[in-house]
């Protein structure tokens, strides 16, 4: 009878557990079923704002890697049987609160990793070169940033400010010409905090990607809290006073002022955001100028709050050409090409040329670069020459040395000048233009000559033409005049350039300034060589 009392309840025990084990699963399916159909929802959310713009988000996980993530568990958890993660390894009578926290830490768990994976893959893609024109990329990341140690500790000092809530205003707008590195400087920082600081995340966008403010304003709500925008703008504030943020959040825009086009004026909330003290936000701006952003204001009679402005000065000469030298020995220790494939008499040719052409903007020089390597195989000499069938790949064997011919060819192409004007100027400026000429000639390397060598070399010339010399004064005037046409610039020894150009000096502060040819001899030569009173001339220095 003992026997049978103990079967039945055995039965009865089994049956119970086998019907806990149907709810259970009942339970998970309808669960993850419920999280499908979210996800499903925010994928056609962002494929709806994806239409409307493009943007560069980092380091948040993005939804679609969310989702197949997601999928590939739930594949997994079903091929092995296992009916809820927080069923395994647990006790039956743990608390279904308790299974949810246990499963949130292990997603969340899993999402740090996934982060810091992602990261370092998209370092990698930084970073990777398959050919050697690659290392001139705008989207290459170099290994090395140079000469912007100053303006990356001034953006750092200003992001730990706004951690430490130390900082009244979080907004930065960082202005400066183009091809200064800007945003290369500061997009690497931000990778690095946010790799470093568990607290800090950063998103990216592009303000050229936007036709008007709303659809900025709108991504920007989606991507913060990864729902729509209500009603407007304000709804967005309101949410950033209302959310608890446990890390710092700085949003990045590039090309900053263009979202200041237009008539609205809900864009400066972008500043309100960045006054409230616990939201825990940054803004970082970026832009050529903050023209834009200061005649909007006045236009509405806005008050801007005390914004913190960084101005990157443009590279110089010496800075473009040193540049270029640290990303043509990254390429040789990348694909084992050598680094002087570029000869360095025409590196330095093209680094002052560029310089003249474009200022500091050393996104032209990476072009002509680029383009040279692209077009350094043997054979590929001459100009109307076609690039090679994308089908063939580049043999690195048969990259040949690059040299002042090639690389004037192709800053011809993207980049034509034309001097053909200096034949029609005045003989007193062409004769100037010459002495310049014939002192760099005869000395090699040369890049400022002073105005007494000038003068000197422009007696010699004058009299072998039998023309009389002009005055230092006299030279003083020529010499601004082709300072007016940017053919050379007027320095001062000791660099008071504002002092060198006010009125009433004497001679000797003249004689004290320095020129420095912004055109190239091929310029001159070009623009003169034809002309049959300067064809002795020339005979001497053109072989």
């Amino acid at each position: 009878m003992n026997i049978q009392n103990f079967k039945r309840k055995e039965c009865i025990a089994s049956q119970k557990r086998e019907l806990e084990e149907e709810n259970i699963s009942n339970k998970k399916k309808k669960k993850d079923q419920s999280f499908l159909s979210k996800i499903n929802a925010v994928t056609h959310q962002e494929e709806f704002h994806s239409e409307s713009s493009t943007m560069d988000v980092y380091p948040f996980q993005q939804l679609k890697q969310e989702k197949l993530q997601s999928m590939d568990k739930l594949e997994s958890l079903n091929e092995s049987g296992t009916s809820s993660p927080c069923l395994s390894n647990k006790k039956i009578d743990q608390s279904p609160q308790q299974c949810e926290n246990d499963t949130q830490n292990t997603q969340s768990k899993n999402n740090n990793q996934n982060k810091d994976q992602n990261i370092e893959e998209e370092d990698l893609d930084y970073q990777r070169i398959n050919k050697p024109q690659e290392i001139f990329d705008c989207k290459y990341k170099p290994s090395l940033i140079n000469f912007r140690d100053k303006e990356k500790n001034e953006i750092k000092n200003f992001l730990q400010r706004c951690i430490d809530n130390k900082q009244k205003t979080k907004c930065l707008l960082i202005t400066g010409m183009p091809g200064c590195g800007k945003t290369l400087t500061t997009t690497s920082l931000l990778e690095e905090l946010s790799v470093k600081q568990k607290k800090f995340e950063y998103i990216k966008f592009n303000a050229m990607s936007y036709n008007n403010q709303e659809s900025f304003l709108r991504d920007l709500h989606f991507k913060i809290f990864k729902s729509r925008m209500q009603s407007s703008c304000q709804d967005l504030l309101t949410q950033i006073k209302q959310s608890k943020r446990s890390s710092h959040l700085t949003i990045f825009i590039d090309e900053f002022d263009n979202l200041f086009h237009g008539s609205s004026q809900d864009i400066f909330i972008l500043f309100n955001i960045a006054s409230l003290e616990k939201a825990n936000i940054s803004i970082i701006g970026v832009s050529n100028s903050m023209e834009m952003v200061f005649d909007l204001s006045k236009k509405y009679k806005i008050i801007l709050p005390d914004i913190k402005n960084l101005v990157f000065e443009p590279y110089s000469q010496k800075e473009i050409y040193q540049i270029i030298q640290s990303r043509l020995k990254e390429m040789s220790e990348k694909l084992n090409v050598p680094q002087d494939i570029i000869d360095d008499k025409a590196l330095r040719l093209c680094s002052g040329k560029m310089y003249n052409l474009k200022g500091g903007d050393i996104r032209c020089l990476f072009d002509v670069c680029k383009k040279a390597l692209e077009e350094s195989k043997k054979g590929r000499q001459q100009e109307d020459n076609k690039d090679t069938d994308e089908q063939n790949n580049d043999n690195l064997n048969e990259l040949q040395k690059i040299t002042i011919p090639q690389l004037n060819q192709i800053i011809d192409k993207l980049y034509k000048v034309s001097y053909k004007f200096i034949a029609k100027m005045p003989i007193e400026q062409i004769l100037t233009i010459l002495s310049i000429y014939s002192i760099i000639k005869q000395k090699e390397g040369i890049v400022e000559i002073s105005v007494i060598q000038v003068k000197n070399q422009l007696n010699n010339i004058c009299n072998s033409m039998g023309i009389q010399v002009s005055e230092i004064s006299k030279l003083k005037e020529i010499l601004e005049n082709l300072q007016s046409y940017q053919i050379l610039q007027i320095r001062n020894k000791e660099n008071s350039a504002q002092n060198a150009n006010k009125r009433g000096q004497n001679n000797k502060n003249i004689e004290n300034m320095t020129i420095f040819l912004k055109i190239t001899t091929e310029d001159v030569e070009d623009a003169l060589s034809e002309e049959s009173k300067f064809s002795d001339f020339f005979e001497q220095y053109i072989k």
